[in-house]
């Protein structure tokens, strides 16, 4: 028998806002966000399964914190593979 063990969960540390997509007009998608700002996005820069009502994740990062993170998330990798809990 088998011992069932919990996969851990690698997630991002980045601040981030939930957003809709409300509607397109022509190439342009029309986002509301969490805070209720409307936000005119370029569709070409939208994940290609984008759609009316799809729900966005939008986060902002400079060079240096997104190096930063992905540091920390090739160390939780790691620690996975390994089996350690340090960071």
């Amino acid at each position: 028998m088998a011992l069932a063990t919990k996969e851990p969960t690698i997630t991002t540390s980045t601040p981030s806002l939930s957003a809709t997509i409300r509607r397109f007009e022509a190439n342009v998608a029309i986002i509301e966000t969490e805070t209720h700002e409307t936000l005119r996005w370029p569709r070409e820069f939208l994940p290609q399964d984008a759609a009316i009502g799809s729900e966005l994740r939008l986060s902002f990062s400079t060079p240096k914190t997104e190096s930063e993170e992905r540091v920390r998330i090739a160390k939780l990798i790691l620690n996975v593979l390994l089996g350690s809990s340090n960071s």
